[in-house]
């Protein structure tokens, strides 16, 4: 069930004139969304996370950021949509960053992998948050996942 609060925050983000950067995400917003409770804050996000500008996906990383305790629910079910929304290397930025501090805080395990099938340039091996590497096409078509050895750095399969 959409929560009022939520589909009012949406439209005045949406609405707002001014707003045409997430690095000019308005303040108000954030203060509004800390108060949210943990269902409504991982509500807005994944809202905001599906849409399709950039300065409406990368609040959801913020809102998660900066909300007291909705980070701590998120959980592979919730992630699950985000996940298969990635088709660019800068939604791949934003899962991982929503991902990422749940995964370095041990809600979730290292079991999933989602493919990038829609991307159509090569993958090469980079650097990413929350122990997720990108590997080639060559090793493994669009897979990511996180080296069972690697505890700071990424690896490709087979280091």
């Amino acid at each position: 069930m959409t929560s009022e609060r939520v589909l009012r925050m949406v439209k005045q983000l949406t609405e707002d004139p001014e707003y045409r950067h997430p690095r000019y995400l308005p303040y108000a917003f954030i203060e509004r969304a800390v108060t949210l409770s943990n269902e409504e804050a991982m509500e807005l996000a994944a809202r905001l996370f599906m849409m399709d500008e950039w300065r409406y996906i990368w609040p959801a990383t913020v809102i998660f950021k900066k909300h007291p305790t909705a980070r701590t629910k998120i959980d592979w079910e919730y992630l699950e949509p985000l996940g298969n929304r990635m088709d660019s290397w800068g939604l791949v930025d934003a899962f991982s960053a929503i991902a990422g501090p749940a995964w370095r805080a041990g809600q979730l395990t290292d079991t999933r992998h989602y493919t990038l099938d829609t991307f159509e340039e090569p993958l090469g091996v980079a650097q990413g948050s929350a122990g997720l590497h990108r590997v080639s096409q060559q090793e493994s078509p669009g897979r990511y996942r996180r080296h069972p050895a690697d505890t700071h750095g990424l690896r490709s399969p087979g280091e």
